[in-house]
C-alpha cells in the first residue's frame, strides 16, 4: 500500500472529472490537459489492467463531455470544441460526443464544419456498425436547414488518412 502523501494521477484525474459533473465549473488549462491526457498503465494488458484503463476511459469520456456542455453553456465555446474534439478522438463512435461536438460548431456558427462532422460521423457509423444517428442526432442537422450542395462537392475530411466519409458523385 502506498503512503498517503504519494500523489496518484488517476486519483487526479477521478477528483477532476467529479468537480466537473458535480458542479459544472470548467478547470484551470493544466488541469484539463490532464483529463485529455490521462492513460492508466499504457502497454500493460493483465485483465485487471484492462479493465481499469477501460473504466477511467469512461470516466474521461464522460468528463471531457461534461466539460464541453458547461463550456458551451457559459460561451467558452473555444474551449468547449477542444473537450468535444478530445472525447470524440478517444471513441469515435460515441454518438453523445459526436452530438456535443455538432452543438459546439453549430454555436460557433461553423455550419458547414457541423454539417461535414455530420457526415463523417454518419459514413463511420455505417462502416463500422452498419446503423445511422439516431433520430434526435439528425433532427439537430436537419432543424439547421438546407444541405445545400454540401454532399455533392464536399471533400473528404480525413482522405490522407484513409477515410473517406462520404464520395462525392460517384
Amino acid at each position: 500500500m502506498l503512503e498517503p502523501q504519494v500523489a496518484i494521477d488517476f486519483h487526479k484525474v477521478q477528483s477532476l472529472i467529479a468537480g466537473i459533473q458535480e458542479t459544472g465549473n470548467t478547470v484551470a488549462a493544466d488541469s484539463a490537459y490532464a483529463l485529455y491526457h490521462a492513460d492508466l498503465l499504457p502497454g500493460w494488458y493483465d485483465d485487471w489492467v484492462v479493465f481499469e484503463q477501460e473504466r477511467l476511459q469512461q470516466l474521461r469520456l464522460d468528463g471531457l463531455e461534461a466539460l464541453a456542455a458547461h463550456c458551451l453553456q457559459v460561451g467558452a465555446t473555444g474551449r468547449a470544441l477542444e473537450a468535444a474534439l478530445a472525447a470524440t478522438w478517444i471513441e469515435p463512435l460515441r454518438e453523445s460526443a459526436q452530438l456535443i461536438l455538432l452543438q459546439c460548431h453549430i454555436q460557433n456558427g461553423n455550419i458547414a464544419s457541423a454539417w461535414l462532422a455530420f457526415h463523417e460521423f454518419r459514413a463511420l457509423l455505417d462502416q463500422e456498425l452498419g446503423v445511422r444517428p439516431s433520430a434526435s442526432f439528425s433532427d439537430l442537422m436537419e432543424s439547421l436547414g438546407p444541405r445545400r450542395a454540401l454532399e455533392t462537392h464536399a471533400q473528404p475530411v480525413h482522405a490522407a488518412q484513409g477515410r473517406t466519409p462520404w464520395r462525392s458523385g460517384s
